[in-house]
């Protein structure tokens, strides 16, 4: 009977067979018709996605993403060498390891110039047991490329052991690197996290023979946990860092890299649910617009790379999004030009730098915009502050103030919570506050400029009824927490089911309901009331109560502050 040769061996084997092969290659970019042509591996063998299920495992929106931008799409298996037409080879959440003659097959592609996509999961989770990370395709990658995949789970501090093993609740987010690359300029640009669902944590190294590398996506809050008895029933282990063994700080999930000399492109997921149709690329329950849309954009912008395309005809961003940025610039208000001004008197202020011309104040779903502009560019020492009417009984209950670069929200004399408001003052002054602070349909009764080196007095008033439009938009991201993406002193938690939730002023079904959500929405929780079977949650539009059993968490809820409950 004949044994299997060391693991040792084999690799030895695959290097010498690759180096056989790779001779009689000659380098050089694969064939590029007019159309790109993009290999998406579907193989019963090795498990992939399916490139024709509509269901949340598939990929078909992912094969659509590349036919939008002009690409022929073929489905192949690495049993077969790649067809020389193949520009761009996509491989996504193989189950298991892949046979030698399938990475000889994709091996030899790249060898000749032809682009890679390949998306992985954490072994041991969802029924995946591929790859180790120190062989297959990930050691031809890390000796060729410089990224390397490391066998541990990205996981939050507040993971318990029960939500690694539903995929459906390993989800957090991901922040794109600090660099130039144009894949990520507008996550950059509108603070755009990118949602995972568990992921391999990756090491990347710059520079390599012939070849660069860069990451894309990391996580500030997570860490890799390197056990995996948390997998098994017997004995039941907590998900838990630990100092001197799993990584923390800087974890990468995504990178690409491309040779200099063949000009072949890789790109590197270690989270296939990025990509697949019913975790990164899902739809708004009952709609078409995309739920996650950092994961959207940067989906598209790297098969655009992957492609080759020039920048200029990468996706536009999605339309029905308020793309308005708060920089204290006034270019990107001319699409809000039909926008009601409010005028005010020129020359009524002691100083030009306060004196108010007009204002501009709309809302989306999610947010108030402001844009105040004054006869000249405003003082750096400018404030604004704002009052509205909640309550509908003509008093002002809330105040808004905005100075330098932070906004403060109180009502009744209480502050509340706003990470997720901005201020901003260039050659205009423009603010951005959540609704959850203000309601949906408050009325705004006065709007003035002052000075933090006054006495608080107001130095310029708008003598006129504000009135605020209502567009119907919504914002780049109602979770948007600031550059670092954390949810603060919260959990995120996913409506879970099939079925809209309501959302309720108070711990009651008896209770007013504030909105309602589709499947698959994230939420941020924080707090629950004493029993533990109401969970507090919030986003930018509102702030309310969901009971815990329509909730996918990512922690644990008992960890949250009792919040005293309002009356239903």
């Amino acid at each position: 009977m004949m044994t299997k040769p060391p693991r040792r061996l084999r690799l030895v084997a695959l290097g010498v067979l690759l180096t056989l092969l790779a001779a009689v290659v000659v380098p050089g970019r694969a064939q590029s018709p007019e159309r790109p042509v993009v290999a998406f591996v579907f193989d019963s063998r090795i498990r992939t996605a399916a490139t024709n299920d509509p269901r949340d495992d598939g990929i078909t929106k992912l094969v659509q993403i590349f036919r939008d931008q002009g690409a022929n799409t073929l489905n192949i298996s690495l049993l077969d060498p790649v067809p020389e037409a193949v520009q761009v080879v996509v491989l996504v959440h193989p189950r298991i390891r892949l046979p030698m003659i399938d990475i000889v097959h994709l091996w030899l592609h790249i060898q000749r110039g032809g682009h890679v996509l390949f998306a992985t999961d954490p072994n041991y989770q969802n029924g995946v047991n591929s790859d180790a990370a120190s062989g297959g395709m990930f050691a031809l990658f890390n000796n060729d490329y410089g990224i390397s995949v490391q066998e541990a789970l990205v996981a939050e501090p507040g993971f318990t052991r029960d939500a690694i093993l539903d995929i459906g609740s390993t989800f957090s987010r991901v922040i794109p690197e600090n660099n130039d690359h144009p894949i990520l300029a507008p996550l950059h640009t509108h603070n755009l996290a990118v949602q995972i669902w568990g992921a391999r944590p990756m090491r990347v190294e710059p520079f390599g023979l012939d070849s660069y590398a860069i990451p894309l996506l990391y996580s500030p809050t997570a860490f890799g946990e390197t056990g995996r008895v948390f997998f098994s029933d017997d004995p039941p282990v907590p998900v838990e860092f630990t100092p001197g063994k799993d990584d923390d700080g800087w974890i990468n999930v995504a990178a690409l890299a491309e040779n200099t000399a063949t000009g072949s492109r890789i790109a590197m997921l270690n989270d296939s649910e990025i990509v697949q149709n019913g975790y990164g690329l899902a739809y708004i329950g009952g709609t078409d617009d995309a739920l996650h849309l950092g994961d959207w954009i940067f989906a598209q912008r790297l098969a655009a790379w992957l492609m080759g395309l020039p920048e200029s005809e990468w996706p536009d961003l999605p339309s029905n999004v308020t793309w308005l940025l708060i920089d204290g610039a006034v270019e990107d208000w001319d699409a809000y030009q039909y926008m009601p001004v409010v005028q005010d008197t020129v020359g009524d202020a002691a100083s030009t730098d306060y004196d108010i011309q007009q204002a501009v104040l709309f809302q989306n779903d999610d947010f108030l915009y402001v844009l105040v502009e004054t006869q000249t560019p405003p003082a750096d020492s400018v404030q604004l502050r704002l009052e509205f009417d909640t309550d509908f009984d003509t008093v002002a209950d809330t105040t808004v103030v905005g100075a330098g670069d932070q906004v403060t929200v109180s009502r009744n004399g209480e502050i509340l919570s706003t990470p997720d408001a901005q201020f901003q003052t260039g050659a205009v002054i423009e603010m951005r506050v959540p609704l959850r602070t203000l309601g949906v349909s408050a009325g705004g009764t006065a709007l003035c400029l002052l000075s933090s080196e006054s006495s608080g007095a107001a130095l310029d008033c708008v003598e006129r009824a504000l009135a605020i439009q209502t567009v119907v938009e919504r914002a780049p991201d109602d979770l948007d927490f600031g550059p670092d993406f954390s949810t603060g002193e919260g959990l995120l938690v996913r409506v879970a089911g099939d079925q809209r939730i309501n959302v309720r002023t108070a711990p009651s079904t008896e209770s007013g309901v504030v909105a309602v959500y589709a499947p698959n929405t994230m939420l941020v929780a924080t707090g629950r009331n004493e029993a533990g079977d109401w969970i507090q949650v919030q986003n930018a539009r509102m702030i309310g109560w969901v009971a815990d059993f329509l909730l996918a968490v990512n922690g644990d809820l008992s960890t949250l502050p009792v919040v005293e409950e309002a009356a239903p």
